[in-house]
């Protein structure tokens, strides 16, 4: 649909204003926040731009910038958090609002499905865990390290194992 097209059709406000905070893992390896990017997608916008002038990028940033390549907010070099603050969106008439809703564009500090099962519900990053020989979230309290790949390649913990402790690996 062309862009003159959608302002006919489109007749509403949308005053979004998002904001949010990008956390690292704490590590003091820089790819890790590279990968907490927060999607911003074009939606039936009328300027159909995306750039940090007039489009959906634009907005208040601090630490975090526009990538234009990907087309999302994502924190800058070296920062392990920031916020961004988009700008209003007007898209001709007022009208209330009842809902807003986020969908993340890809799994983030979630489990790897169990039992050789795939994702479905991303639009990029979907884990596709098929024969898989080996899957261990080590989030057991005590005891066995179970495989939960559902080939019961279980494990036993020794050398001194803390269980329970918070935190991902290197971290």
């Amino acid at each position: 649909m062309n862009k003159h097209l959608l302002s006919i059709y489109t007749k509403l406000v949308i005053l979004v204003i998002f904001f949010f905070s990008l956390q690292s893992c704490g590590t003091n390896d820089w790819s890790v926040p590279k990968a907490l990017k927060a999607f911003l997608t074009l939606v039936d916008q009328i300027d159909d731009d995306n750039d940090t002038v007039g489009g959906f990028g634009a907005g208040a940033h601090n630490q975090t910038e526009w990538n234009i390549v990907d087309e999302w907010v994502e924190l800058q070099p070296g920062q392990t958090s920031g916020d961004f603050t988009s700008r209003v969106m007007d898209a001709g008439s007022s009208v209330s609002w009842a809902s807003i809703m986020w969908t993340p564009q890809r799994p983030l500090y979630k489990e790897l499905p169990d039992n050789s099962q795939s994702e479905t519900a991303y639009s990029e990053g979907n884990a596709n865990m098929t024969g898989s020989v080996l899957l261990m979230h080590m989030n057991e309290s005590d005891g066995t390290i179970e495989d939960t790949s559902g080939n019961n390649n279980d494990g036993t913990a020794y050398g001194g194992v803390t269980y329970g402790a918070a935190g991902r690996f290197n971290t």
